[in-house]
């Protein structure tokens, strides 16, 4: 049974990415003229998780952030009934405390690992040199064939819509690929 199927119309074949209003995708369904909200699957998915271990790494985060950061904790304390103040302070503790670095690594290395899948070829300085010869050497071992980047795919009567990395080609048998760092 297949419970997603690639978009044919993504806002009449001209949205350089559908995903544009209030972080959902705004979907074209096949025989309609207008567009149709599709929630994002990872959105759909963190409401099933439990986040109280990530939600107290963060506390941490933030927490040393501000200690290693003065001028956080007393802004801190002169915005005390300013909620977007202290939401943007939160922030630049996490930011202090280097919380999104391994995230955001992550991210760039995903978008290298895109760029040369879409042929580009790439001089890149070490470690991330290694980390994409990695990559290159890994689908090579596979035998992989990159079929589709970033493909998006909707599940029309969940009203879900998402991305897969990549699919892949591997012995005539087309797999879905997720990217991780």
């Amino acid at each position: 049974m297949t419970i997603s199927t690639a978009v044919d119309v993504l806002l009449a074949g001209e949205a350089p990415d559908p995903l544009i209003k209030s972080g959902r995708y705004q979907i074209v369904p096949k025989g309609a003229e207008k567009t149709k909200a599709h929630t994002r699957i990872t959105n759909f998915a963190k409401k099933l998780e439990d986040e109280f271990n990530i939600t107290r790494w963060k506390q941490r985060m933030v927490l040393l952030g501000a200690a290693h950061r003065s001028d956080i904790t007393v802004a801190a304390l002169a915005a005390s009934d300013n909620n977007r103040e202290l939401d943007s302070l939160a922030e630049a503790a996490m930011d202090a405390a280097k919380a999104n670095v391994a995230r955001e690594t992550g991210s760039a290395l995903h978008k290298l690992c895109e760029r040369v899948d879409a042929g580009e070829t790439l001089t890149l300085p070490a470690p991330w040199k290694a980390d994409i010869e990695a990559y290159i050497a890994c689908l090579g071992g596979l035998g992989a064939t990159v079929e589709e980047i970033e493909q998006v795919v909707v599940c029309p009567k969940l009203g879900l819509a998402g991305r897969f990395d990549r699919t892949v080609t591997i012995d005539d048998v087309t797999y879905i690929m997720d990217i991780k760092t």
